[in-house]
């Protein structure tokens, strides 16, 4: 029930701040890019359904390793697929929204989503993981407690930052309660699996990291020379991103790695097609 309050808190009242501070002219302009963030956590609680029953089980008969094994590996996946959606709605984002809605959208919708993906990018692999994971091990009742707090940290700082910054400010009131929020749920987690911070970055994030920098720079110059205000220049520059980003992470971000080793996977994939 708290943890519903607080998604209520999270992600219901901006609206209903922009509309009592703004015209209400204002609030798709906030309510579309939302959306977005929105659609894109709902398709993370598909892990969320695999973590919690798989974490449960793995608590119940006392297997600390692979309970370990699990989170750090569903973990640095969720991490990858935050990355390579990240990705793309930084860089190409408001040029989508422009293409979805209107082009009046894209300056003011379109910075509003690039700060609510900023925020995502620790908030997403927290809520897909580490959530479940708790609750899951039976240990919901501190990460509850936070997920109300940071709702009404949420509402709180949109309140105050609304009058002098407008949607941006509402952006910013949301994304670092969510970060805030992140941050604490996961170091929850790691405290239940013995997992030290560095550990977990270094597993998760630094490989993840290192390849989304390089390709973000090929999407914005691809924005800049190709343009990519049509439905076929987003197709293409989302085909970029999602090919560049697999490639990468088969090649080097998975390679040899000790819970999920994407290139010897395919390589058994393979072999045994070749064998039937």
């Amino acid at each position: 029930m708290i943890l519903t309050i607080g998604g209520q808190l999270v992600f219901q009242t901006d609206a209903l701040v922009i509309g009592a501070f703004m015209p209400v002219e204002a609030i798709p302009r906030f309510s579309v890019p939302s959306s977005l963030t929105v659609y894109l956590m709902q398709f993370f609680m598909g892990i969320a359904s695999v973590v919690m029953p798989m974490a449960a089980s793995l608590h119940a008969t006392q297997d600390a390793d692979k309970l370990r094994d699990v989170f750090l590996k569903w973990s640095k996946i969720t991490v990858s697929l935050t990355f390579v959606s990240g990705i793309f709605l930084l860089v190409m984002g408001p040029a989508f929204i422009g293409w979805w809605i209107g082009p009046h959208f894209v300056l003011d919708a379109g910075f509003v989503l690039q700060i609510l993906t900023l925020g995502n990018l620790l908030f997403l692999p927290a809520r897909g993981v580490a959530l479940p994971f708790l609750m899951g091990i039976g240990k919901p009742r501190a990460m509850a407690i936070i997920f109300l707090l940071v709702g009404l940290l949420n509402l709180g700082m949109s309140i105050a930052l609304v009058q002098t910054m407008g949607l941006v400010g509402v952006a910013i009131g949301t994304a670092i309660p969510n970060l805030l929020f992140a941050v604490a749920t996961v170091w929850l987690a790691l405290r239940e699996v013995h997992v030290s911070v560095g550990h977990y970055v270094r597993y998760c994030f630094s490989r993840t990291v290192l390849i989304s920098v390089p390709i973000g720079l090929l999407l914005y110059l691809y924005r800049g020379l190709a343009g990519s205000g049509s439905l076929p220049g987003l197709i293409v520059a989302g085909l970029l991103c999602c090919g560049l980003f697999a490639a990468l992470s088969v090649a080097w971000v998975y390679r040899h790695d000790p819970l999920t080793d994407l290139e010897a996977l395919l390589r058994e994939k393979i072999a045994a097609r070749r064998a039937a």
